[in-house]
């Protein structure tokens, strides 16, 4: 299951850019549980980048992580 969405990102001085983001989720059985991986990947014009995590928040908290330290913010309801 997938899905894209266009997102808005500001950056340093306040230039804001958008954003594609592609999110995926892969579930599995292994030994006798139920799996679950989110992954999230994030392009832009001067970014590639993913994350995965159990749950799509977590994963999402992962590309913020990955943005700020480039001074970028995403600008979206999942960024509050």
């Amino acid at each position: 299951m997938g899905s894209q969405r266009q997102i808005t990102m500001v950056g340093p001085g306040g230039k804001t850019t958008s954003a594609k983001v592609s999110c995926h989720e892969r579930q599995w059985n292994e030994g006798g549980f139920s799996r679950r991986e989110c992954t999230i990947r994030l392009h832009a014009d001067m970014f590639d980048i993913h994350s995965a995590a159990d749950d799509f928040f977590e994963a999402f908290c992962g590309i913020r992580d990955q943005l700020t330290a480039h001074d970028y913010y995403p600008l979206c309801y999942g960024a509050s």
